[in-house]
């Protein structure tokens, strides 16, 4: 085991085969993914994407819907809001997790660190998550506060169990967005174009049962479809509830074992494609 002292007196632990150390690796991460949250905080792209989009969604619903009596829970329209933020956040950051990286120039040092890239960009992947978490909690806040909506949850231990079956699952498909967008360097562009799609696939704000049939098997194969699905449904209560969050559970966990191995795939593509092609660099 040998150690290697870097320029901002980072220890990497190295072992004899060439490998970083365990914990080496968790401080590689927790400190890529604490630098993405500090710069997160200060970007206003994602304080508005996060925060006061989904809050004139709520906004919006709220008001069209207030008077229709128990057809349109109001807890749903806040719940899908608070998606919209979430799935807004997850898409820009993710999207641009190797590009940012590129862009400032510091992509070239990650890939030839002893660090992976896989484990840096899933830690940046983990503060995207957490901060469109913090998101959706503001909207259920701001929703009852300047919307005077009652954030009334059926069943709470349900509810932070989808939570957090749901954050897990986004995590998995955020970290198949990133590589996915990097393996084409003109995907990029189309951040802006896929943001409203999964809005009404996902079913945020209205059920999917409004679309069209030939629609449904895509909202099926997202993952924050079956999210919104699972909270809704913790959240308005019913006779079916756990029934209905135990499939999205059991959905969400199998999209985020797809969701990983594909991950897994187009990072290597990415990487050789980068290499070859001597795309390290800003273009």
């Amino acid at each position: 085991m040998s150690q290697i002292q870097t320029s901002d007196t980072l220890i990497l632990e190295i072992t004899s085969s060439g490998k970083v150390g365990l914990g080496a690796l968790l401080r590689a991460m927790f400190t890529a993914g604490w630098y993405n949250l500090k710069m997160m905080a200060i970007d206003w792209f994602v304080i508005f994407t996060v925060i006061v989009q989904p809050l004139l969604f709520a906004f919006l619903a709220v008001f069209l819907l207030k008077g229709k009596g128990a057809e349109f829970p109001l807890i749903s329209i806040v719940v899908g809001s608070g998606m919209v933020g979430i799935w807004g956040g997850l898409l820009f950051s993710s999207a641009f997790n190797l590009e940012g990286e590129r862009w400032i120039g510091s992509l070239e040092y990650i890939v030839a660190s002893p660090t992976p890239l896989g484990p840096v960009i899933t830690a940046k992947t983990a503060s995207n998550v957490l901060t469109s978490f913090v998101s959706m909690s503001a909207c259920y806040a701001l929703a009852a506060a300047l919307l005077r909506v009652p954030i009334t949850i059926a069943n709470i231990p349900a509810f932070l169990l989808a939570v957090l079956v749901a954050l897990a699952s986004l995590l998995c498909f955020g970290m198949l967005l990133a590589p996915l967008f990097a393996v084409n360097l003109m995907m990029t562009s189309w951040a802006n174009a896929l943001e409203f799609p999964v809005y009404i696939l996902g079913g945020f704000l209205f059920p999917i049962s409004l679309l069209p049939g030939w629609t449904n098997p895509l909202s099926y194969i997202l993952a924050p479809y079956w999210a919104c699905r699972a909270m809704r449904a913790a959240a308005t209560g019913g006779e079916g509830m756990w029934a209905e969050i135990s499939l999205s559970i059991a959905v969400m966990a199998i999209l985020s074992a797809v969701y990983v191995i594909l991950s897994f795939w187009l990072f290597r593509v990415v990487l050789r494609r980068l290499r070859e092609r001597a795309l390290l660099g800003m273009q």
